[in-house]
């Protein structure tokens, strides 16, 4: 699907189909073989608790002016080239670009990739905004992030992580005051 050719409700018509849902995060660093760039796009994945016929789909995704469909040998084949986890010489998208839709579960297919880069992020994060306290950054996730909060809740191991990162990080910074 196009930025330029999608009608300007493209989300609000995925919602009203009621069915799971995945958006790539938009393809707008994908080359082509001689370099050139290739025109912004999102993939798209639907997917169906039972058989559809290709002419359902088809008049289903009519109204996005997408291209033709295509039936998916894999799901989690597929969110994995959204992100081209598996050509390291392609742009590599985050996991947490992934737009999911009725239910869809990314970290169904995709677990130890998205939960891997959400601790990235959230790293990268503390250091950038210099956070010193925990408490802060919880605060922060839970009226920013909330699904950074969701994932430190349901793995203590990188609430660990996170607290000691934080831990450390005030250290070094207490170390460097005292030192100027």
């Amino acid at each position: 699907m196009y930025p330029e050719s999608a009608p300007e409700d493209w989300e609000g018509l995925i919602d009203s189909w009621r069915t799971p849902v995945y958006i790539s995060p938009l393809h707008d660093k994908d080359l082509t073989e001689q370099g050139d760039e290739k025109k912004p796009h999102w993939h798209v994945m639907i997917t169906f608790d039972g058989p559809k016929s290709y002419e359902n789909v088809l008049s289903m995704i009519q109204p996005l002016k997408a291209t033709t469909p295509q039936k998916v040998a894999s799901a989690k084949g597929l969110l994995r080239y959204f992100l081209h986890l598996d050509n390291k010489d392609k742009h590599q998208y985050s996991p947490a670009d992934i737009r999911c839709f009725s239910g869809a579960n990314k970290n169904q297919y995709l677990g130890a990739e998205v939960e891997e880069q959400t601790v990235k992020d959230m790293l990268q994060f503390l250091h950038d905004c210099e956070i010193y306290e925990f408490c802060d950054f919880m605060n922060y996730a839970s009226n920013e992030q909330q699904h950074w909060l969701s994932l430190l809740f349901d793995k203590p191991k990188y609430t660990y992580i996170i607290s000691r990162y934080i831990d450390s990080q005030r250290n070094k910074y207490a170390q460097e005051s005292r030192q100027t």
